[in-house]
């Protein structure tokens, strides 16, 4: 008798252990749906996406609390007085996000967001103070919102201090841009988090994608919608140019989506720092096989964005021998060129290993003995931001160059 009640007890735990097992895969791989969107009206597109996911239901309850963060950047070089195309969120998405909430349920709606210029300018300049008006809805300018330490198992920082607003809201909507970057290669879903960072944030920059993996695990999105109506190809996020793409891409996986997105514009994501780290702490998908595509499949929309290109500056010693040197080894010379570069060396100057570095192309470099540098020569070499590896890459070829034609 005790032995068969052992025998069931044991059987019931392996049929339960399964059951765990099985349950827990399931999850995952509801959570790894990512659907595409094409289309003109992004009411209808906003509304299919999130359907393709599950529906809005699942976020929009009475009562609840939601935060819609977007992605706003403040005016550039080149745009002086408004924001660049295809550098903000679309405004018309979070509207049409707000209205599918509104229809759904009593909520409390939220939208945050934090830039580098006060949140009065950029939230009227992209359109959001209008919008906020419209319906009603506060604008929270997280750059100015109360803090909350939180503790986590960083790979950057052990200790972060966190927006109140979107560590305490119910749901977390994350609305970013397609675009390209010069820091991490491309914004998404997970850099657009980059943004409950407090203002001064600069100093983070050199440890930027062990960063933006950290905020995921802080305070992941509920559900993340990529703005890809006009993306940014080129040197994104403000001074690249504006791409038509049409497309919605949404879905619960943050890195899922980051993946899907970084396919679509033609980069590799398996190398992309961030949704590295992201995959090895186990927030999400980044294999593209394995995530379920809903919607208009990859193929049909994707398109190689121009990538944002990065300078990795090597400094030496200036002497009037080493300018004559470097003057009379250059493919073009610029000398009147007060501050820029005096010379310039075309791609087939640098020797890249590529068995060692497969994802480098070189772009040449170029030379600037510039005013502020009195005592220093500055090398500038280019290099796709998208991919760690090809910053590496450039320091060696530079450094064999100049040790090759500058002994």
């Amino acid at each position: 008798m005790h032995t068969d009640i052992r025998r069931w007890n044991k059987t019931l735990g392996r049929f339960c252990f399964g059951l765990v097992v099985v349950l827990v895969f399931a999850h995952a791989a509801a959570g790894s749906t990512v659907a595409i969107v094409k289309g003109e009206d992004p009411d209808k597109m906003v509304e299919e996406a999130i359907n393709l996911v599950g529906g809005i239901q699942q976020f929009a309850r009475a009562g609840s609390t939601i935060v819609i963060k977007p992605n706003l950047t403040c005016c550039s070089r080149m745009h002086p007085d408004a924001s660049p195309p295809g550098a903000n969120t679309d405004p018309r998405i979070v509207r049409a996000l707000i209205k599918l909430i509104k229809r759904t349920a009593q909520c409390h709606i939220i939208i945050a967001d934090a830039s580098q210029a006060p949140g009065s300018v950029i939230f009227k300049m992209s359109g959001y103070t209008q919008l906020a008006e419209e319906f009603g809805i506060p604008l929270v300018d997280l750059a100015e919102d109360q803090r909350v330490t939180v503790k986590i198992d960083g790979l950057a920082q052990k200790e972060y201090q966190m927006p109140v607003t979107t560590q305490k809201c119910d749901v977390l909507i994350d609305v970013a841009v397609l675009k390209t970057h010069t820091i991490t290669g491309i914004t998404a879903g997970m850099k657009n988090l980059f943004g409950l960072m407090p203002k001064r944030r600069e100093s983070l920059h050199n440890v930027i994608h062990k960063v933006i993996c950290d905020l995921s695990t802080i305070r992941m999105p509920d559900l993340t919608i990529i703005d890809a109506l006009t993306g940014m190809e080129g040197q994104g996020p403000v001074d690249g140019d504006p791409v038509k793409m049409d497309l919605i891409i949404a879905g619960k996986d943050i890195v899922a989506v980051d993946s899907v997105s970084t396919t679509i514009m033609g980069f590799e994501p398996e190398y992309l720092q961030y949704l590295v780290y992201a995959n090895q702490k186990g927030l999400g998908e980044i294999d593209i096989n394995k995530i379920t595509i809903k919607g208009v499949p990859v193929s049909e929309v994707k398109r190689n964005f121009k990538p944002a290109l990065a300078d990795l500056i090597i400094e030496k010693e200036k002497s009037d021998e080493l300018i004559a040197k470097i003057t009379a080894l250059a493919d073009r010379v610029e000398t009147e060129k007060k501050y820029k570069p005096f010379a310039y060396f075309n791609p087939e100057r640098l020797k890249t290993d590529n068995k060692k570095y497969p994802l480098r192309k070189s772009y040449g470099f170029k030379v600037g003995a510039f005013p502020w540098h009195n005592t220093m020569i500055q090398f500038l070499v280019p290099y796709e931001a998208i991919y760690a590896q090809n910053k590496d890459a450039a320091h060696e070829e530079i450094e064999a160059w100049i040790a090759e034609n500058l002994k």
